[in-house]
Order: structure tokens, then sequence, then C-alpha cells
């Protein structure tokens, strides 16, 4: 009996044997071929892959010809006249080196997912394209060099490439997609002069503590930053309006610089920033909404320019640190409501107004400007409003009265 069990066995060793040892072959495309032998994949000849796909078996894999031997490929090399790498082509291979030769232009879809073996992948400088999802779960990428061609990545292009943590964007890039990063381990990125979006959750989950975003950049998606441990934030000068949860849950961030020119804050654009206490709204505003700066506990005072006509909603609920809300005279019912409806007590209310003059006045006091009134630079009642009248000494006699000028001689 001992014998008979000892012999059951053999088939299943003598198959792993073999498929350790496999050597197998095909074509791949018009003029492309593969080749599979000790552990090493090859692929030759000319042109285009051909574009393989997803199907399901009990668990998702891809219809490429080597795919049986995703465990035992530790070797991938495209050989130079290849163009491209195919859609799911190495879908879950588990291969620890990738050689790519220049001319290929194209990484497809979903094309490195789940690889969990290769640290590092030098992408050829002719790639002018990557697929979505191209290096989800990619787990032990550890650095990526974007080649100067590609204008775009595209949805979860990394998403979950949990130890990335070198990322090089070239001038030229456009758009950071749909979780491009999200949940990558980069503490450090520069970004392009030329990016002009971020989409949603771009940067979500990162170790971020600090971002540069540069002028011209006009959109930024919900959870864009999310997660992320950065503390301060300037918008630049491009941008008009903040989008819809732009800044949410940025629970590290604490100082935030709106430029003129910005007309709308959106829903819930500052929601859940626990920690921002510094925030500055430009003049330019008009319109502030539901949720805009929700459960922000460590805000106390915040200014409503005068242009502000509309708070829509409950802008504030949940900001129970709140001490102050400044608000135009004249739009007093407006933050009333808006006070109301974000649970909060009316004594938080404080007016200003605007003298003919241009000068503004809170609790008795004279402002030359909104921005003095903000940083609490009251006007200066020792000197004269026209400066013809004040000297070295003083004040001119004139300017205090005088009939006449007075004699100097």
């Amino acid at each position: 009996m001992k014998h008979r069990n000892f012999l059951s066995i053999l088939p299943a060793v003598a198959l792993f044997a073999s498929n350790a040892f496999a050597a197998d072959s095909g074509t791949c495309g018009e003029n492309c071929s593969w080749t599979f032998e000790n552990g090493k994949l090859s692929i030759t000849g000319t042109g285009e892959m051909e574009q393989y796909h997803s199907k399901y078996v009990g668990y998702y894999t891809s219809d490429a010809p080597w795919i049986a031997y995703r465990n035992q490929i530790n070797t991938i090399e495209i050989g130079e006249g290849i163009t491209n790498v195919s859609d799911y082509a190495f879908f879950n291979v588990q291969a620890t080196n990738v050689i790519l030769p220049e001319g290929i232009t194209s990484i497809g879809e979903q094309s490195f997912t789940s690889n969990k073996k290769m640290t590092n992948l030098e992408l050829p400088s002719t790639v002018t394209s990557i697929g979505t999802k191209a290096f989800e779960n990619a787990s032990a990428l550890q650095s990526i060099n974007i080649p100067s061609g590609v204008t775009t990545i595209p949805w979860a292009a990394f998403h979950n490439a949990s130890s990335l943590t070198d990322v090089t964007l070239p001038e030229g890039l456009t758009s950071v997609g749909q979780a491009a990063f999200q949940g990558t381990n980069i503490s450090h990125i520069d970004l392009p002069s030329t990016l002009t979006t971020i989409g949603q959750g771009g940067f979500q989950g990162t170790k971020l503590t600090e971002i540069e975003l540069p002028n011209g950049l006009t959109g930024i998606g919900q959870y864009a930053f999310a997660g992320t441990r950065i503390t301060e934030l300037t918008l630049p000068e491009s941008y008009t309006q903040i989008g819809f949860q732009s800044f949410i849950n940025m629970k590290y961030l604490e100082k935030v610089n709106i430029p003129e020119g910005v007309t709308r804050i959106s829903y819930g654009a500052f929601s859940g920033c626990s920690n921002l206490t510094d925030v500055v709204l430009p003049s330019s505003l008009t319109t502030i909404t539901t949720g805009n700066f929700a459960n922000c506990t460590s805000l106390t005072i915040l200014i409503i320019p005068e242009g502000v006509t509309a708070m829509d909603g409950r802008p504030l609920q949940g900001a129970t640190g709140m001490l102050e809300l400044w608000c135009f005279e004249e739009r007093a019912a407006m933050c009333r409501n808006a006070i109301d409806k974000s649970y909060l007590d009316q004594s938080i209310l404080r007016l200003y107004r605007k003298d003919d003059n241009g000068h503004y006045w809170m609790d008795g006091k004279d402002y030359d400007s909104f921005e003095d009134m903000q940083n609490g630079n009251e006007h200066d009642h020792s000197v004269a409003d026209n400066p013809i009248f004040a000297t070295t000494n003083g004040l001119h006699p004139y300017a205090v009265r005088s009939k006449s000028l007075p004699n100097f001689n």
C-alpha cells in the first residue's frame, strides 16, 4: 500500500518538473513569435504584438498563450523590432526582470497588473502611451521614469503599486488620471508646468508632505490628495473654481492659500480637514456651498468677502471650533441662515461694513482696506490723509485747522 501511495504522486511531481523547465513556443502577432524556456519568455519579430484580453476561469486571468507559465516566468525579454506591449500580455505574470527595447511606443491596458516581483522597470524613451491599470498592484515596483512623449497618466496606472517611492514625470504631461498613483508610497513628486488636470483620487493615500501645484492647473478631482500628509497648499493663479470635494479629508492640512480669481468653492471642498486653521478667502469669491468647511474642527475664524452673495446649505456643519464668522453687513441674513443650517450658535457672527471712502469698519475700528481688516492693521489717524500736509516734524499746521499758512522765515 505504501508503494502505491508513493507511485501515485509521481505524475504530479513529474508535471511540476516539466512546467518548471518547459520549452514552449508559438506566434503572438502577424510577424511576432514567443519562446518560453528555462524561466525566460522571449518575444521576437517585428511590428505589433497581438492584443489579448481578460478572461474568467474562477479567477481573472489573460488569454495570452504563455499565461499557463505565469508563475514560472522569471524574465521577460522583448526583442528590438517589436513596437508594443499588448493589453493583458503579462497580467499576473510574476517576472522579476523585464527588458523592453527602444522602439516600443505603447504599454497596453493591464499589461503588468499584479506583477508582485518586478522591482524596477526602464521604460523606453519611445513610449508615448500607457494603458489603464498597466501597473496596478505591481506591489514590488520601486521606481519609474515616465518618458517625455507621454502626455497622460491614465486611470489607475500605478494604483496600489505600494512600494513605489520614486516617480519622474516629464514636461509635456497634461493629466494625471483617476487613482493614477493612489495607494503608492511616494513622499515627494515634481509636477510638470504643463499639467492641467489631476483626476479623482490621483494621489490619494500617498505619503506626500508637500506639493507645488503648477500655474496652468485648472482641475483637481474629488479626493485627489485625501489621506496625504500635506500641511500647506497654495492654489495656482490659473484656478477659478475649487471643485467637488477636491481637498476633502486632508487631515494634516493647516493652511490654504486661495488666489484672487477663484469665484466658487464647490460642495465639500475642504470637508474633513480637521487641522485647517488658516484660510483667506479671495475678494473675487461669490459662492460658498454645502460642506465647504464641514468638520474643520480647528477652524476658529472665517472671513467672508463682501462679494459672496450665496452661501448654500450647511457650509460649516461640524466646524465646532468656530468662534467668529465675519460677514459683510449687507449679507447678514445670508450668514445667519448659513449659521443656523450648520447648527452653530449665532453668537459667532461679527459684521463689518464699508464706507463711501472705501474704508472698512468693524466694532468701531477703521481699516484702510479689506486686507488690513483681515490682518488687524487699523487706520493710522495720527497721519493726515493728504500727504502734502505731513512734515518730518509732524503735521503741517494748516492740516490742523490753521486759517493761514505759517511764516517759516
